[in-house]
């Protein structure tokens, strides 16, 4: 089943959500939605597998909970001001992401997810940035490109494209390159 994890920062973009959801689903997709905003304003409305409000989660040390009183725990102590400092300061760009690599179940449904889905510009930062540390899933903008993709297919990976280069090329042209059909 293809994993499909939409973000958006604002409402606007989710009119039409409901649709492309559907459309996924007929695709055999799970579709899960992560916002920053309030999702009981928008839950009544659609129809998707899980939507999460994104928090930001300073409880955690390399995505584990630390005991209270021990040394880690300490740690998050003294961290915790710089790192609502860094929030506070930085733009609503770069706030997303902040905000999403802190929240485990962000980051649990990209590593689990084959599609990434930004929704509106301030969250194409957010979707980059989790792409990168999964390179196997594609990332796009946009609701008409998420449909696209799907009914693309799934991409095949990189090693299969190089065997079947080196394969065809083994095949094609037995006596060597730019001897066309051995005379």
């Amino acid at each position: 089943m293809t994993e499909v994890l939409f973000v958006a920062t604002v409402t606007a973009p989710l009119v039409a959500l409901d649709d492309v959801a559907g459309e996924l689903r007929s695709y055999g997709a799970r579709v899960r939605l992560a916002t920053y905003f309030d999702p009981e304003t928008i839950a009544n409305s659609l129809h998707l597998d899980e939507i999460h409000q994104v928090q930001f989660h300073l409880s955690e040390v390399g995505g584990r909970k630390v005991r209270r009183f021990s040394p880690q725990w300490f740690w998050v102590v003294l961290r915790n001001p710089l790192r609502r400092a860094t929030v506070r300061r930085a733009d609503r760009i770069s706030r997303t992401w902040i905000m999403g690599r802190s929240d485990p179940w962000m980051r649990a449904r990209a590593a689990e997810a084959d599609l990434l889905v930004a929704l509106d510009v301030k969250a194409v930062y957010c979707v980059w940035k989790l792409a990168r540390r999964h390179p196997e899933t594609r990332a796009i903008r946009g609701l008409y490109e998420a449909l696209l993709a799907m009914r693309a297919g799934p991409v095949p990976d990189m090693a299969e494209l190089a065997g079947a280069g080196v394969a065809a090329a083994d095949g094609a042209d037995a006596d060597g390159p730019g001897t066309g059909n051995g005379g």
